[in-house]
């Protein structure tokens, strides 16, 4: 599970539409009972996300302290969670354990903030 995850922050996966909707198939976030248009609007969401999610390993130094960054996940989230369409997906998709690894994420993330932190991440290797 993890190796395909993480596999989403490689940037390469996610402009391959076949390899990314593959890793999304493999960890549950695609569903074989989506329909095309939910398929597209999933693809679309997690595409958004991972860009934001993943921002700060493709820079080689990045700013936790700009406030900017984290408006930016808020307003993805607040648009997210008022979507009319992803509301209509009732169904739980995903491994269990990405729960806990979200939270990590976020978690870091808002400590990073708190600190103003600058984290030399030294950018994704392609």
């Amino acid at each position: 599970f993890y190796g395909m995850y993480f596999e989403l922050l490689n940037e390469e996966t996610v402009k391959d539409e076949v390899r990314f909707t593959e890793v999304l198939e493999k960890i549950g976030l695609l569903l074989d009972s989506d329909s095309p248009a939910e398929r597209d609007l999933l693809k679309r969401v997690f595409r958004e996300s991972i860009e934001l999610l993943g921002r700060p390993y493709r820079e080689a130094v990045f700013d936790f302290g700009n406030v900017g960054y984290f408006e930016e996940l808020n307003h993805f989230g607040e648009r997210c969670r008022l979507d009319e369409d992803l509301q209509k997906l009732n169904s739980s998709r995903g491994n269990p354990d990405a729960l806990y690894l979200n939270r990590t994420f976020f978690g870091l993330y808002h400590l990073a903030g708190m600190l103003k932190a600058k984290v030399r991440t030294f950018g994704m290797k392609k």
